[in-house]
């Protein structure tokens, strides 16, 4: 079902990114979803990136972009373009 929706981008859900620098077969998992997806041309967010090991394991299995406490806490769309 997954090659007939119209994807652009998807988020590699934060219970995965959560053990990313612990569990081994963790980071094989999310290794795989990514090398599909860009396969597909679709886009990977790394959702609930919160220390910099999940940011850098996750950076070297190629995501695209990530989103998490440690790049940036929430905030009201106002703000962003203050920081």
């Amino acid at each position: 079902m997954l090659r007939v929706l119209p994807l652009t981008t998807l988020k590699i859900d934060k219970a995965f990114i959560r053990d990313i620098d612990i569990e081994p077969h963790t980071a094989t998992i999310v290794q795989g979803l990514i090398q599909t997806l860009n396969a597909m041309g679709v886009r990977v967010t790394a959702e609930g990136v919160e220390r910099q090991e999940q940011s850098d394991i996750s950076h070297d299995l190629g995501y695209d972009t990530a989103q998490g406490y440690l790049i940036s806490r929430p905030m009201p769309p106002e703000e962003i373009g203050r920081h």
